[in-house]
């Protein structure tokens, strides 16, 4: 009976920073550790007989990753908020907040941004916000806002009012 010979295994190009490629079993394992455009692979096994080749696309995409120039502020009531932009540096293909943002708070999924006038006060009077930013494969990345909305103080007027009385009738 033929006796099969050992077979040996080559990858080409060489594999992403962050995987291992077993030349004895054809095995590419590990994680990444850099985002990578779709690139082409040959595995090509070889043994005695001659060589066979196979081919396969990898396509690395980078963690959503966001920041944000803002991570709490305090306002009152009908005062305008700073512009909050959160800035997503790793390929996020949709942002979302949550809670919803508070009566006069606009959230912009697309520019990233919360911004307006809170028109009421909110109670508690902080809200914690939390922006996901997801890419396509589903890895997703959260950043907090803890926006706090003061009620106004009361006014209180007080308005001094004066008397005087004399008495006509001296006392004898």
């Amino acid at each position: 009976a033929p006796q099969a010979t050992p077979v040996t295994y080559s990858i080409s190009p060489t594999q992403p920073a962050g995987l291992s490629f077993n030349p004895s079993t054809g095995t590419l394992s590990g994680t990444p550790t850099n985002a990578q455009a779709s690139t082409t692979y040959t595995i090509t096994a070889t043994n005695t007989a001659g060589t066979s080749s196979a081919t396969y696309t990898l396509t690395v995409t980078a963690p959503p990753s966001l920041s944000s120039n803002s991570d709490s502020q305090t306002v009152n009531v009908n005062s305008a908020i700073t512009t909050v932009t959160f800035t997503n540096s790793g390929g996020a293909s949709a942002l979302s907040i949550s809670p919803t943002p508070s009566s006069g708070l606009t959230w912009d999924p697309v520019a990233g941004t919360l911004s307006g006038t809170p028109n009421a006060a909110t109670s508690p009077s902080m809200t914690t916000y939390t922006v996901t930013a997801t890419n396509a494969l589903g890895a997703t990345s959260t950043k907090t806002l803890n926006l706090t909305i003061n009620k106004l103080p009361q006014t209180v007027t007080w308005i001094k009012t004066s008397a005087t009385a004399t008495d006509s009738h001296p006392t004898s």
